[in-house]
């Protein structure tokens, strides 16, 4: 394929009365001299063997538009579409509209359409049936912005990916999720936001087969999202806004096949979670901007079996109790912007899957440090001393043949003991300190401690 620039700099502003030229990298400077923006159209080898005045069958062959700039070009180009019979691709999201651009509508090979909306309410015309070979949709625009679909939009069976700010799906026009279905999203397979007023039995069934879906509260939503059980194939799920009372109130009202869910100012209680725990194939779990309200959370399921990824992040969890039971296959743990926690559980260092624990933006210390260092530090001390204490194991079936113990054996038993007290007292001092000051004095204490009890490790190691 060939790349060119349409330069619509002309005076007589029309793209199809131009000279093609051929593509070429230009800077931000440039562009920005350009007074009615750029487009780049990819070309069948067929513009290869064009003359200049075979202008306008070169715009019959374009097969993919992207736009380059924004101004007022959009405005000059939509009229031209008409032209461009075979395009496949068309990208403008760099083009604002306020209505929905007819023209697109006798395109009808377009498999890839995405533009911007500044308008807060945008119309799709029923004529939108017509784009019958349309795989991917989408609309950038204000996030509060309402999209409304005919129920033509039905006919699009060959839609894969449809992503705007929200989405209101009609109820499919079988009329009956009991009858035969005429028309569905069978191949869809991401669709973001959808409103939740639209989580009909009705709707849910017509994309029943969606693997990644977004959902965002609509004001007039009314009751839990339980029809989306029916979601056999969905692995990723988004939950937007508050929905507090929505969601469903059993582990068992999801579907079993979700992997990933994100709670995004979701307003839920942490309670809650013991729910979401219950989920059985569930690998990342991602807690953001106040999806849970309160500062305390304390699971009281044996949950999370394959959780694998936990990330919380703008929530103001003061207090964390948590055992290795609760994540026993947890391997990241991210903890971003939660100013007030206190301290992340001491149980996730006997979390054997423990790889990494992420901490940015965190209250610290008046030492200076974070609490990441001294979890970082036993996590890497309960390595060592799992290196240790199968050591001893080992001397002691030894000393039951032998009946007596070495002069190292007897020092690295007499050393596992007086680390273990030291770290011990390190801990009761951070936890039981009655203000900041001590608090922080003790917790640097406890960081020298367990420096001081590695280096010592690794001697005798």
């Amino acid at each position: 394929m060939s790349d060119i620039v349409l330069d619509n700099s002309d005076s007589r502003r029309y793209l199809s009365m131009q000279k093609m030229q051929p593509f070429k990298r230009v800077t931000h400077d440039e562009i920005d001299y350009c007074p009615y923006g750029l487009y780049r159209a990819l070309l069948t080898p067929v513009h290869r063997r064009l003359r200049d005045h075979d202008n306008n069958n070169l715009l019959k062959r374009t097969r993919s538009i992207f736009s380059f700039h924004l101004k007022d070009s959009y405005y000059i180009f939509k009229s031209e579409l008409i032209h461009f019979k075979l395009l496949k691709v068309l990208e403008l999201r760099h083009n604002e509209i306020d209505n929905f651009p007819v023209q697109i509508l006798s395109l009808i090979w377009l498999r890839y359409l995405s533009f911007r909306s500044r308008s807060w309410q945008l119309n799709i015309p029923p004529e939108i049936c017509r784009l019958w070979n349309l795989q991917t949709f989408i609309v950038h625009g204000p996030m509060l912005s309402v999209i409304t679909f005919p129920e033509e939009i039905w006919g699009l069976m060959q839609l894969r990916h449809l992503k705007l700010p929200r989405i209101y799906l009609p109820d499919c026009p079988s009329g009956s999720v009991d009858k035969g279905r005429h028309m569905d999203f069978s191949n869809l397979q991401t669709i973001s936001y959808l409103s939740s007023r639209c989580c009909t039995k009705e709707v849910i069934m017509g994309i029943q087969n969606v693997k990644k879906l977004r959902i965002r509260r609509d004001a007039t939503s009314s009751g839990p999202l339980n029809n989306l059980v029916h979601l056999h194939q969905l692995e990723t799920l988004n939950f937007t806004d508050s929905l507090s009372g929505l969601l469903p109130a059993s582990a068992k009202a999801f579907p079993s096949t979700l992997k990933k869910l994100k709670l995004k100012e979701t307003g839920l209680s942490w309670s809650y979670l013991d729910i979401i725990a219950e989920l059985p194939d569930l690998e990342v779990l991602k807690l953001m901007d106040n999806a849970c309200l309160g500062n305390e959370w304390y699971p009281n399921v044996r949950g999370f079996t394959r959780l694998k990824v936990l990330l919380i992040k703008h929530n103001d969890l003061k207090y964390w109790k948590a055992t290795d039971d609760n994540f026993p296959v947890l391997e990241r743990l991210m903890i971003r912007s939660c100013y007030y926690l206190k301290e992340i559980p001491i149980e996730f260092a006997e979390i054997h899957t423990l790889q990494l624990i992420e901490l940015r933006r965190a209250r610290k210390q008046p030492c200076g440090c974070s609490y990441l260092l001294s979890i970082e530090e036993i996590i890497s001390l309960h390595k060592k001393v799992s290196y240790i204490e199968a050591f001893l194991k080992n001397s002691e079936k030894q000393i039951s043949s032998y009946g007596a113990m070495t002069d190292l054996e007897v020092r690295i038993k007499g050393f596992a003991n007086a680390a273990e007290d030291k770290i011990e007292f390190g801990l009761r001092e951070a936890m039981m300190a009655e203000d900041e000051t001590r608090r922080g004095k003790a917790h640097e204490e406890l960081c020298e401690s367990l420096q001081q009890v590695a280096k010592d490790i690794d001697r005798v190691q």
